[in-house]
């Protein structure tokens, strides 16, 4: 299953925008379930989420010394300018 953001509008332009989400086998799955949520046609615009695999959902923790360099970087960027 792949997941899927859309907007939907009244091809007519009668009514508002709609938005969503939905996980579906394929692209022409996700606009059938789209269509099949209204009683009128829809001009539908429609995108694929991408898969984030558990790696890089969740990075692995800077070391110590990494960890100060980077607060170092930070510290100095927004030290005060001198006078």
């Amino acid at each position: 299953m792949a997941s899927f953001i859309f907007s939907a509008q009244a091809v007519d332009g009668k009514t508002g925008i709609t938005k969503g989400s939905l996980e579906a086998a394929n692209k022409q799955d996700a606009e059938q379930r789209i269509k099949a949520m209204f009683s009128y046609p829809v001009k539908i615009s429609l995108m694929e989420l991408p898969l984030i695999s558990e790696e890089a959902a969740d990075p692995p923790s800077p070391s110590k010394g990494e960890t100060d360099l980077q607060i170092e970087r930070a510290n100095t960027y927004h030290s005060e300018p001198k006078q």
